[in-house]
């Protein structure tokens, strides 16, 4: 899944919530600067944001 905010761009923050990764229940935000935050993925999982 790709999430980009746009810089100045009306829609502001960005996120997806109730995705299921390896079982788990998991999330991802994206401010209107473009920083991510993941939350809820499962321990020994490693989900990266590029």
């Amino acid at each position: 899944m790709l999430l980009r905010s746009m810089a100045g761009a009306p829609l502001g923050a960005l996120s997806a919530r109730g995705l299921w990764v390896a079982g788990a229940e998991a999330g991802v935000a994206v401010d209107a600067a473009g920083h991510a935050t993941v939350t809820g993925p499962p321990p020994g999982l490693d989900l990266d944001v590029l």
